[in-house]
Protein backbone atom coordinates (compact mmCIF):
# COMPACT_ATOMS: atom_id res chain seq x y z
CA UNK A 1 0.00 0.00 0.00
CA UNK A 2 2.78 2.44 0.85
CA UNK A 3 4.19 1.99 -2.66
CA UNK A 4 0.90 3.01 -4.24
CA UNK A 5 0.44 6.12 -2.09
CA UNK A 6 4.09 7.20 -2.51
CA UNK A 7 4.02 6.81 -6.31
CA UNK A 8 0.76 8.74 -6.42
CA UNK A 9 2.23 11.51 -4.23
CA UNK A 10 5.26 11.77 -6.53
CA UNK A 11 2.99 11.96 -9.59
CA UNK A 12 0.92 14.69 -7.95
CA UNK A 13 4.01 16.71 -7.03
CA UNK A 14 5.51 16.32 -10.50
CA UNK A 15 2.27 17.40 -12.17
CA UNK A 16 1.70 20.34 -9.83
CA UNK A 17 -1.36 18.86 -8.16
CA UNK A 18 0.11 18.89 -4.64
CA UNK A 19 3.17 20.33 -2.95
CA UNK A 20 3.47 17.40 -0.54
CA UNK A 21 2.81 19.59 2.49
CA UNK A 22 -0.42 21.54 2.10
CA UNK A 23 -3.81 19.96 2.72
CA UNK A 24 -7.27 20.98 1.60
CA UNK A 25 -9.42 23.04 3.96
CA UNK A 26 -12.09 21.34 6.04
CA UNK A 27 -15.13 21.50 6.45
CA UNK A 28 -15.37 24.02 3.58
CA UNK A 29 -12.96 24.84 0.76
CA UNK A 30 -11.29 28.20 1.47
CA UNK A 31 -11.92 29.47 -2.05
CA UNK A 32 -13.06 28.60 -5.57
CA UNK A 33 -9.65 27.07 -6.38
CA UNK A 34 -10.03 24.51 -3.59
CA UNK A 35 -13.64 23.91 -4.57
CA UNK A 36 -12.38 23.04 -8.06
CA UNK A 37 -9.94 20.51 -6.57
CA UNK A 38 -12.72 18.86 -4.56
CA UNK A 39 -14.92 18.72 -7.66
CA UNK A 40 -12.13 17.24 -9.77
CA UNK A 41 -11.46 14.52 -7.18
CA UNK A 42 -15.17 13.62 -7.11
CA UNK A 43 -15.26 13.42 -10.91
CA UNK A 44 -12.12 11.28 -11.03
CA UNK A 45 -13.54 8.82 -8.48
CA UNK A 46 -16.77 8.49 -10.45
CA UNK A 47 -14.93 8.24 -13.78
CA UNK A 48 -12.76 5.36 -12.57
CA UNK A 49 -15.80 3.53 -11.19
CA UNK A 50 -17.55 3.83 -14.53
CA UNK A 51 -14.43 2.54 -16.31
CA UNK A 52 -14.90 -0.66 -14.32
CA UNK A 53 -18.48 -0.95 -15.61
CA UNK A 54 -17.23 -0.33 -19.16
CA UNK A 55 -14.57 -3.04 -18.75
CA UNK A 56 -17.16 -5.58 -17.60
CA UNK A 57 -20.14 -4.88 -19.85
CA UNK A 58 -20.89 -5.14 -23.54
CA UNK A 59 -21.07 -1.84 -25.40
CA UNK A 60 -24.89 -2.03 -25.46
CA UNK A 61 -25.15 -2.82 -21.76
CA UNK A 62 -22.77 0.02 -20.87
CA UNK A 63 -24.56 2.68 -22.92
CA UNK A 64 -26.97 3.85 -20.15
CA UNK A 65 -24.02 4.19 -17.74
CA UNK A 66 -22.22 6.53 -20.15
CA UNK A 67 -25.18 8.93 -19.95
CA UNK A 68 -25.25 8.59 -16.15
CA UNK A 69 -21.58 9.54 -15.96
CA UNK A 70 -22.22 12.65 -18.04
CA UNK A 71 -25.16 13.61 -15.80
CA UNK A 72 -23.18 13.02 -12.60
CA UNK A 73 -20.31 15.16 -13.87
CA UNK A 74 -22.76 17.95 -14.69
CA UNK A 75 -24.18 17.79 -11.16
CA UNK A 76 -20.68 17.84 -9.67
CA UNK A 77 -19.83 20.96 -11.69
CA UNK A 78 -22.86 22.72 -10.17
CA UNK A 79 -21.75 22.13 -6.55
CA UNK A 80 -21.15 25.38 -4.67
CA UNK A 81 -19.01 26.21 -1.65
CA UNK A 82 -22.15 26.44 0.48
CA UNK A 83 -23.19 22.90 -0.44
CA UNK A 84 -20.05 21.29 0.94
CA UNK A 85 -19.71 20.09 4.52
CA UNK A 86 -16.62 17.90 4.39
CA UNK A 87 -16.30 15.16 7.01
CA UNK A 88 -12.69 13.97 6.75
CA UNK A 89 -13.22 10.84 8.86
CA UNK A 90 -16.13 9.72 6.67
CA UNK A 91 -14.06 10.43 3.54
CA UNK A 92 -11.20 8.42 5.06
CA UNK A 93 -13.60 5.54 5.75
CA UNK A 94 -14.94 5.64 2.19
CA UNK A 95 -11.48 5.72 0.61
CA UNK A 96 -10.31 2.82 2.76
CA UNK A 97 -13.44 0.83 1.98
CA UNK A 98 -12.84 1.46 -1.73
CA UNK A 99 -9.27 0.18 -1.34
CA UNK A 100 -10.54 -3.00 0.34
CA UNK A 101 -13.14 -3.54 -2.38
CA UNK A 102 -10.61 -2.87 -5.17
CA UNK A 103 -7.94 -5.11 -3.69
CA UNK A 104 -10.50 -7.81 -2.95
CA UNK A 105 -11.66 -7.76 -6.57
CA UNK A 106 -8.02 -7.85 -7.73
CA UNK A 107 -7.35 -10.84 -5.46
CA UNK A 108 -10.29 -12.72 -6.95
CA UNK A 109 -8.86 -12.11 -10.42
CA UNK A 110 -5.23 -12.82 -9.41
CA UNK A 111 -4.17 -9.26 -10.30
CA UNK A 112 -0.86 -8.04 -8.87
CA UNK A 113 -1.73 -4.48 -7.83
CA UNK A 114 1.82 -3.45 -6.92
CA UNK A 115 3.28 -4.47 -10.29
CA UNK A 116 0.32 -2.88 -12.05
CA UNK A 117 0.76 0.34 -10.08
CA UNK A 118 4.42 0.57 -11.09
CA UNK A 119 3.43 0.27 -14.75
CA UNK A 120 0.57 2.79 -14.46
CA UNK A 121 2.98 5.18 -12.73
CA UNK A 122 5.50 4.77 -15.56
CA UNK A 123 2.75 5.47 -18.08
CA UNK A 124 1.37 8.45 -16.13
CA UNK A 125 4.82 10.02 -15.96
CA UNK A 126 5.03 9.79 -19.77
CA UNK A 127 2.18 12.33 -19.94
CA UNK A 128 4.67 15.18 -19.45
CA UNK A 129 5.16 17.23 -22.60
CA UNK A 130 8.44 17.68 -24.49
CA UNK A 131 9.09 20.72 -22.30
CA UNK A 132 8.78 18.52 -19.19
CA UNK A 133 5.53 20.20 -18.18
CA UNK A 134 2.07 18.70 -17.72
CA UNK A 135 -0.92 19.41 -19.94
CA UNK A 136 -4.27 19.97 -18.21
CA UNK A 137 -7.90 19.67 -19.17
CA UNK A 138 -10.05 22.71 -18.36
CA UNK A 139 -11.05 21.23 -14.97
CA UNK A 140 -7.45 20.39 -14.02
CA UNK A 141 -7.28 16.73 -15.03
CA UNK A 142 -3.88 15.74 -16.46
CA UNK A 143 -4.01 15.00 -20.15
CA UNK A 144 -1.74 12.83 -22.31
CA UNK A 145 1.13 14.49 -24.19
CA UNK A 146 2.58 13.42 -27.52
CA UNK A 147 5.15 11.45 -25.47
CA UNK A 148 2.48 9.39 -23.72
CA UNK A 149 3.03 5.65 -23.59
CA UNK A 150 0.02 3.60 -22.42
CA UNK A 151 0.50 1.11 -19.60
CA UNK A 152 1.34 -2.39 -20.75
CA UNK A 153 -0.89 -4.15 -18.23
CA UNK A 154 -1.40 -7.12 -20.53
CA UNK A 155 2.20 -8.27 -20.14
CA UNK A 156 2.02 -7.86 -16.37
CA UNK A 157 -1.29 -9.73 -16.33
CA UNK A 158 0.23 -12.53 -18.41
CA UNK A 159 3.38 -12.95 -16.34
CA UNK A 160 2.29 -12.25 -12.75
CA UNK A 161 -0.48 -13.51 -10.56
CA UNK A 162 -1.06 -12.28 -7.07
CA UNK A 163 -0.56 -14.98 -4.46
CA UNK A 164 -1.25 -14.51 -0.78
CA UNK A 165 1.82 -15.28 1.29
CA UNK A 166 0.51 -14.39 4.74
Amino acid sequence: MQLMQDLTANFMKTFGQWDGLTYLSIPKPKDEAELSIYKLRLKLCVEETFELFEAMLTTDAYQPFDKMLSDINSYIEQITLEQLNIDPVSIYDSLLDQEVVNHGFANLLGLDMNEGMKEVYRSNMSKLGKDGKPIYREDGKVMKSELYSPPDLLSIYNKTKYTFTG
